[in-house]
């Protein structure tokens, strides 16, 4: 199988490296990730910009651009066609619910779908850490063809697992269950550092304690559960749209 990875913590981050180690076992894999940390970029292009795309390594490039253009360059110009699978992760920290309109790692996959080709974004959870990517990246490994088979149009499939804790004797997840994205609110807010010449500071979006409990059975429950989630995100069936606006009975 011809599979594209990519993220959004940068070439060198952990997770991509430990996935790239168990799908190459198997597969024909190409890398193309950012040149540096790209985290919480979303959906961003880089529209008519010219991009640095550097060999550091067999089939694997950094991109000075951001994940969704790297999938766009590898889906375009690094294969024969297109890929089977474009896979982003493993991400350092959860997206879950939410997380994912301001996840780069999620806009990898969207990416892949937009253009045509399954895609999956993948993240591993924890709260303080250690991170132990392997478990999660031998369950992606050996599950290709699955994900491959389960693809629907315009939809890309967000898989979340917790972090399996090394010497715990728990090196398997228990299993995996289909969910929906929860809701996940933070409590950021704006901090002021005021420096020695009277020049303001201003810090966003800093990880601040999620404010509320996970919904039963959405990605988050299932995920502090202990099991893999997979949520499909994306376009509905136009029957369920159409369904749905049939049973308003609009005003015009």
């Amino acid at each position: 199988m011809n599979i594209l990875v990519t993220n959004d913590d940068g070439l060198y981050a952990p997770g991509i490296q430990v996935l790239y180690r168990y799908l190459r076992e198997r597969h024909n894999v190409k890398i193309v990730a950012p040149d540096r940390d790209r985290s919480g970029v979303s959906h961003g292009v880089s529209i008519a910009r010219n991009l640095k795309i550097a060999e550091r390594g067999v089939d694997c490039y950094e991109c000075s651009g951001l994940p969704a253009d790297c999938v766009y360059f590898g889906i375009n110009s690094l294969f024969s066609g297109k890929p089977d699978l474009v896979i982003s992760g493993i991400n350092k920290g959860a997206n879950l619910g939410t997380d994912v309109i301001y996840s780069g790692t999620a806009a990898g996959a969207r990416e892949s779908v937009l253009l045509g080709v399954p895609g999956i974004a993948v993240s591993l959870a924890d709260i303080n850490g250690p991170w132990f990517f392997e478990p999660l990246a031998e369950f992606v490994s050996n599950n290709t063809e699955n994900f491959v088979s389960m693809a629907v149009p315009l939809t890309f499939m967000n898989v979340n697992a917790m972090s399996l804790p090394e010497g715990s004797g728990e090196r398997k997840y228990p299993g995996v269950r289909f969910s929906y994205l929860s809701s996940r609110k933070y409590s950021d807010g704006v901090n002021i550092v005021e420096s020695d010449d009277g020049t303001k500071n201003y810090t966003l979006y800093t990880g601040g304690i999620i404010q509320e409990e996970p919904p039963e059975e959405s990605d988050w429950d299932i995920v502090l559960k202990g099991f893999i989630s997979i949520s499909f995100v994306g376009a509905y069936p136009k029957e369920v749209c159409h369904k749905s606006i049939e049973s308003r009975g609009f005003i015009i």
